[in-house]
């Protein structure tokens, strides 16, 4: 496991090496794990695979949750947007659609990628599925900007919680937002 104190030393590291961080943290799983770097990038595609098909699950059902607390609002929300009433913005309500669409996929027992937690589930997905279709940027891209994500996650793992359990909703999705930026950040050319 990586064991990084911040997020400051990840990035002194890529600007010494001349690297993006997710090249860095990729090579050194891979050495960690005794694992090939096309092993980790395929297991990190597949992850990517199941984000992105947990968003289209989210999207195309208005089906509840066994509970009846959740479902069809991420469809509520593309047809609201559909109808040029929204005031939000194109990117804006695209993510929150997608956002939406993973964590009422999880709710009605779903996959989903728990990055950091199932209660966080749609962030990630919904800023990296949206960053890449407004921008065409190709998946290759976005897998390895996970890597990036999965070590900010990491530093913030080692240092505080990310359970919403232990430390409230905001433990884990303030965790994902932090891990999504940090993504977006790379496939934005930072």
């Amino acid at each position: 496991m990586l064991t990084y104190k911040s997020v400051k030393e990840i990035v002194e590291i890529a600007e010494r090496e001349q690297k993006n961080i997710s090249d860095i943290i990729i090579a050194e799983q891979a050495v960690q794990l005794n694992s090939s770097i096309k092993e980790l990038y395929d297991k990190m595609a597949h992850n990517f695979k199941v984000m992105k098909d947990s968003v289209e699950k989210g999207l195309a059902s208005s089906k509840k949750s066994i509970s009846g607390l959740s479902g069809g609002d991420a469809v509520k929300l593309k047809k609201h947007f559909e109808s040029g009433l929204s005031i939000g913005g194109s990117f804006l309500n695209k993510m929150l659609q997608k956002a939406i669409a993973a964590s009422e996929n999880n709710a009605r027992m779903g996959r989903v990628v728990a990055a950091p937690t199932a209660g966080a589930c749609g962030i990630i997905p919904a800023v990296l599925v949206t960053i890449a279709e407004e921008y065409s940027i190709h998946e290759e891209r976005v897998v390895m900007s996970l890597f990036t994500s999965a070590a900010v996650g990491m530093v913030i793992a080692n240092r505080a919680s990310i359970s919403g359990a232990e430390g409230g909703c905001q433990a884990e999705c303030g965790t994902a937002s932090a891990m999504a930026a940090s993504a977006a950040v790379e496939l934005m050319g930072g």
